[in-house]
């Protein structure tokens, strides 16, 4: 199952993305191809590296603390809109592309809770 990956160690990650792949019934697989495209050239070898995304060895209370925060920060109002919710994505992707690079640079020691 494809969304088990982002738990798994790194350097598993690409066998099991093709384990995925290749285990995928033939007569469902041009369905799934577009995805599996998709996830291969976003998040295996695309615009994220896999480090930033993965959360093998993570506290899953951190995981979970973290996302609850983004959006009890960010999202959550009486009334939200889905233009608030477009806004907070727009600036969560911005802080994502530069942790992205810093990780490409080495530079990237991680975030304070």
């Amino acid at each position: 199952m494809i969304s088990g990956i982002p738990f798994l160690p790194t350097h598993l990650v690409q066998s099991a993305y093709d384990e995925v792949v290749d285990s995928t019934p033939l007569r469902i697989r041009h369905k799934t191809q577009p995805f599996y495209h998709y996830f291969s050239n976003m998040w295996l070898n695309g615009q994220y590296v896999i480090e930033v995304w993965n959360v093998y060895g993570q506290d899953r209370r951190t995981i979970m603390m973290l996302n609850h925060g983004i959006l009890s920060c960010h999202v959550l109002q009486t009334q939200p809109t889905v233009w608030r919710l477009i806004e907070t994505l727009k600036a969560q992707y911005v802080l994502v592309q530069y942790d992205n690079e810093r990780l490409r640079s080495g530079t990237y020691k991680g975030r304070k809770i």
